[in-house]
Order: structure tokens, then sequence, then C-alpha cells
């Protein structure tokens, strides 16, 4: 006989990334991390506390696949579907809403714990694993920009190298004709264009001296956008190793979070404030929503009454199904026994006739 316990944790997602995200709970070092910030934060040490951590780790991390400690929560049940059909179409990006959790025990205070510790490590687990994945997501964003910045850089020097060499030639050729120079000559043919006619000299030179300054500008914002790279790779590079420190996600997420704060302060530059200030806004936006909203759709439960183990009612029934096997053994057994009894009762009384015949 056992007590079930249940909760619901909010976390909306897709199934695919439900799929992820259960299949990384699964992982040891995810459980062990957790487990050595549970056991460090709870001060002494405390034997039921480790009872239930170990009770958790082989729940968590068996392959077997009829456990069922995790489960998805979708937004339209079954039961949806079949009372109100086309209706509970929903987008397949936001199909789940959270984690649904059980767990059993042999009392509804212990079961009533473990769904709690249970609980405690899919939410703080589910926040490290976001903020991994965010981390990484953003460090290879950040190299792909600074590699196609400079390439985009390195395009417009070549592109300012052809335009002076161009504006040296218009030069040349206008100190060679100055009379194309004026304002009516517009008789410049372009062979390899086809016969189409060319601006007078001054315009073109005005134009190309134009297009260098804006290249120019884009070179500068090239160079600021480089930058900005550097500072963001050499702030991604430290949080890198916070992640790598952290056994918790809320504690790595008030880590990352002091290490922005703490940039902003020194930032020189306004670019650079904005940098640090999207990232700072992007964690408090996961805090909001990972720690300070509430988290359970229903609580961890006090279960009021025992449920009985599958197993246990199997084994019951098999016991009885060989009680009366053998009752029915017996039974045959003492039927022929007693039917033997009657058979000799006769013998014995057949045999004095016989007897008395002979005489």
């Amino acid at each position: 006989m056992s007590y079930k316990s249940s909760a619901a944790v909010q976390m909306d997602m897709s199934l695919s990334d439900f799929k992820l995200m259960a299949q990384r709970l699964r992982s040891v070092k995810v459980f062990n991390d957790f487990a050595e910030h549970v056991e460090k934060t709870s001060g002494n040490k405390d034997l039921q506390l480790e009872q239930r951590l170990n009770a958790l780790r082989d729940r968590v991390t068996s392959t077997n696949s009829k456990s069922r400690w995790l489960e998805p929560l979708a937004i339209v049940s079954k039961q949806d579907a079949q009372d109100f059909g086309e209706s509970t179409k929903v987008d397949k990006a936001a199909s789940l809403v959270g984690y649904s959790l059980m767990a059993t025990a042999g009392s509804a205070e212990e079961a009533q714990s473990q769904i709690r510790l249970q609980s405690n490590y899919v939410l703080d687990a589910s926040l490290k694993e976001i903020l991994l994945a965010r981390h990484e997501s953003a460090l290879v964003r950040q190299k792909a920009a600074a590699v196609s910045t400079a390439a985009s850089n390195t395009n417009h020097l070549n592109n300012i190298h052809i335009l002076e060499k161009r504006l040296e030639q218009l030069r040349r050729i206008s100190l060679a004709y100055p009379t194309v120079n004026r304002s009516e000559s517009r008789q410049v043919i372009s062979l390899d264009k086809s016969g189409e006619r060319y601006m007078p000299l001054a315009s073109q030179m005005a134009a190309v001296e134009t297009e260098i300054i804006s290249i120019r500008e884009a070179i500068s914002n090239s160079e600021r956008s480089l930058l900005h790279s550097q500072f963001e790779g050499e702030m991604l590079s430290a949080q890198g190793k916070l992640e790598v420190a952290a056994k918790s996600g809320k504690d790595l997420l008030t880590a990352l979070s002091a290490d922005i704060a703490a940039r902003i302060d020194l930032a020189k530059e306004e670019h650079q404030k904005a940098l640090f200030l999207g990232y700072a806004n992007e964690i408090a936006g996961l805090k909001a929503r990972y720690i300070d909203l509430p988290r359970f759709i229903t609580e961890p439960e006090l279960p009021m009454s025992p449920t009985r183990s599958p197993k246990l009612i199997t084994f019951l029934f098999a016991l009885l199904g060989l009680i009366v096997g053998l009752a029915s053994q017996f039974r045959a057994q003492l039927k022929l026994f007693i039917a033997g009894l009657i058979r000799d009762e006769d013998s014995v009384l057949a045999a004095p006739a016989k007897v008395e015949k002979s005489a």
C-alpha cells in the first residue's frame, strides 16, 4: 500500500522542446549538480534528505521506459478534443503549458515531500538548461556577427580602393580634356556600356567622392560593431566560466545578473551600455518568468488516501489463484481418499459372506 502525490509546473513550450528537456533532466550530471547544491544549502547532513535525493536520482535517471515521473501537460486534453472538435486546434509551437509530476511513498507526508523535491529539481534544472542554451546561442550569434562584420569591412575597404582608382582616372581625364568639364559637354561615350552617355566628369567625380564618404561611414559603423562584438565576446567568455561553476539554475541567474550589472557600471561608451542593458533586460525577463512569478499550476498535494500498487494487486491475485488451485487439488485428493475408504469397507464386509459359503 502506498500514497501518490502529484503537482503541475507551469512552463509553456512545444512538444519537441519538452522531449529535449525531458532527456536533459534525465542526465546524471544534471541531477548530481542539483543534489550537490541542495546538500550544500541544507547545511547539516540530513539523512532523510539524502535518502530522498537517492530515491529521486534512481527515479529520474532510470532507463525504464515505464518510468512516468514526468509527463507533458497539454493545453488541449483528449477529452477537450472529443468535446469541442476542431475548435480545440492550437498552434503546434505552443501546445504545452508545462510538466505534470508524480511520486509515490509509504506515507502521505513523505509522498508530498518527494514531489516537492522533484518539482524543485525540474524547475531549477530547467532554468539552468535554458540559461545554458541561451548562452550557447548568444555565443554562436556573436561569433557569426563578428565574422560577418569583418568580411563586410574588408569588402568596404576593397570598394574604396576601386573608387579611389576611378576618381584618380577621372581627374586624369579631366586634366587631359579640359573642355569636357563644361556642363554642356555631355557626349562622353562608354563603349563597354552599350553606348550609354555618362554625366559630366565633374559630376562623376563628385558622385565617386560621395560614394567614398558613404562607404567610410559604413566602415566606421563596422568598426564600432566589431568593438561591440569584442565586448560581447569577452562578457560571454566570462559568463561561460560562471556557468561551469554554478550548480543550480537560480544561483547561475543571480551570478549572471551581478556580472552584467558590474559591466554596466564600468562601461564608458554608450554603445557598451546599450549592449549590457540589453542582456540585463533579458536576464530580468527570465527572472520574472521563472523565479518571481508563481510556478505551480497545482501545488504538491498531500494525498488523503492510499493507492494500491499494481504489483501488489497482481501478487494478491496470483496468491489467491494459488490458494484456489491448491484447494481444488486438496478437494480432488480428498474425494479419492474417501472413495478408497468406501471401497475398502465394502471389501471387508464382503469377505465373511464368502467364508460362510465355502464352509
